[in-house]
C-alpha cells in the first residue's frame, strides 16, 4: 500500500473475507502524513472476526486500536461479523462510542449472549440512521433505541426474538424511515409499530402484515407518504388505502393469498396513491377489474406478469386507463427476458402517442 504526502482518505474497507488476505501495512503509514486518515468518514469492517488468534494480525489490532482516538470523523460504519464475542468487538464498541457516526449497519450473523451492550446509547445526539441485519435480540439489549432521540431512519431486517426485549412505550423517537422486513418478532408487529412510530413517519416497509397491523400504521402514522408491503389478507387494503398521505404503494403478499381478491379490493379503495408497484403476477381479468374500478390517478405503474403472460392485453387497458384519467407518465412491466412483440409495439406507440414512457425489466426502477 502506498500513501503519498497530503493523502486525503476518506473510505476505508477491511475485508479478512478476501482471498489472501494477511495483514495491514504498519499504521505509521496511515499516521505520518497529513491529513491522511484523520479524516476519514467512512468505515466498513467485514469479517474480521474470522480472525481466531490476532497475533498474526498485529498491525490489523494496532490499526483498529488507533481508530477511535486518531480519527476525528467516521460518520459512517459498517460491521460486517459473525460473532459479537470475537477478539475485536472492544475495537467496533470504541468506534461507536467515540466517533459522531450518523450511520450504523451492523450485520450479526450468530448472535450470543453478551455481558455489554452494543454501545449506541453513545449516539444519541448524532445517529440519524441505524439497520440492524440477522440480530437475535434474545441476547441483546434493545432499550437503548428510545434514547437515540436524533434518530430518522431505523431498520430491522431478518431479526428475531423482539419478544425478549423491552422497548419503551414512552419513546420520543421521531422516525422518518422505518422497516421490519422478514423479522421472526415473536411480539404481535402492531406493538412495535405503536412503540416506535408515530406521526412523523413518512416512509415504511414491513412484511407479514395483518390487519390488526394495518388498522394500527393506520391510527399512529397518519402521514405516511410512502409504503412497502407483504400482506397476508386483502382486508389489510382498506385500512392502508385510508392513508390520506399514501402516494407511493409496493405491494406484495405471501403465498396463499387470493391476489385476484387483493387487486379487485385495490381497485374499490384506492384514491390517493400516484406511484404503484404489484410485485406479484396478476391476472388479466383482475387487471381489467382495477383498470375499470380504480379512482387513484396514477402516474408511475408497474406491474409483475409470469412469462406465459401476454403483455397485448394488459397494454390495451392501459391504454383505457389512460384515457380515462389522463394522468400515467409511465408504465412497466417486470418480466424476466421479454421482447415487445410487433402487435405490443404498436399499442406502445399508442400509449407514447398519449405522454405514457413503457419500459421493461431491465429499465425498471422499482422503488422499494
Amino acid at each position: 500500500m502506498i500513501i503519498q504526502r497530503s493523502s486525503f482518505l476518506e473510505e476505508f474497507e477491511l475485508n479478512v473475507a478476501q482471498k489472501g488476505y494477511v495483514d495491514l501495512p504498519k499504521p505509521s503509514i496511515f499516521t505520518t502524513y497529513e491529513p491522511g486518515f484523520k479524516n476519514l468518514s467512512s468505515l466498513t469492517i467485514f469479517s474480521l472476526d474470522l480472525i481466531s488468534n490476532d497475533t498474526k494480525r498485529k498491525n490489523t489490532t494496532k490499526f483498529l486500536n488507533i481508530i477511535p482516538t486518531f480519527c476525528n470523523g467516521i460518520v459512517n460504519i459498517e460491521l460486517w461479523i459473525k460473532f459479537l464475542n470475537g477478539i475485536y468487538v472492544k475495537q467496533y464498541m470504541d468506534i461507536i462510542k467515540f466517533q459522531p457516526l450518523k450511520r450504523i449497519f451492523m450485520y450479526i450473523n450468530n448472535c450470543e449472549k453478551i455481558s455489554f451492550n452494543l454501545g449506541l446509547e453513545f449516539r444519541s445526539e448524532t445517529l440519524k440512521e441505524l439497520i440492524l441485519d440477522s440480530l437475535d435480540f434474545k441476547y441483546i439489549d434493545l432499550s437503548f433505541i428510545s434514547k437515540l432521540k436524533c434518530l430518522e431512519l431505523l431498520e430491522f431486517l431478518y431479526c428475531k426474538g423482539f419478544n425478549h426485549c423491552e422497548v419503551q412505550s414512552e419513546s420520543k423517537l421521531h422516525l422518518k424511515e422505518f422497516k421490519l422486513w422478514y423479522c421472526t418478532t415473536g411480539t404481535p408487529m402492531e406493538e412495535i409499530i405503536s412503540y416506535l412510530c408515530n406521526e412523523s413517519l413518512l416512509k415504511l416497509a414491513l412484511s407479514y402484515v395483518t390487519p390488526k397491523a394495518a388498522e394500527t400504521v393506520k391510527e399512529y402514522c397518519p402521514n405516511v407518504s410512502s409504503l412497502c408491503i407483504q400482506i397476508c389478507s386483502d382486508s389489510v387494503i382498506p385500512f392502508i388505502c385510508e392513508l390520506r398521505s399514501l402516494k407511493v404503494l409496493n405491494i406484495g403478499s405471501d403465498n396463499g393469498i387470493d391476489m385476484s381478491s387483493l387487486v379487485k379490493s385495490l381497485g374499490n379503495h384506492l384514491t390517493s396513491v400516484e406511484y404503484l408497484f404489484f410485485d406479484f403476477n396478476i391476472d388479466l381479468p383482475s387487471f381489467i377489474y382495477f383498470t375499470n374500478y380504480c379512482k387513484a390517478n396514477l402516474k408511475k405503474w408497474i406491474i409483475t406478469l409470469d412469462n406465459n403472460s401476454l403483455s397485448k392485453e394488459y397494454l390495451l387497458y392501459v391504454n383505457n386507463f389512460q384515457k380515462v384519467h389522463n394522468s400515467l407518465k409511465e408504465f412497466g412491466i417486470n418480466k424476466y427476458r421479454y421482447n415487445w412483440t410487433d402487435e405490443e409495439l404498436e399499442i406502445i406507440d399508442m400509449l407514447k402517442n398519449q405522454g405514457i414512457n413503457v419500459v421493461t425489466s431491465g429499465e425498471l426502477d422499482l422503488f422499494h
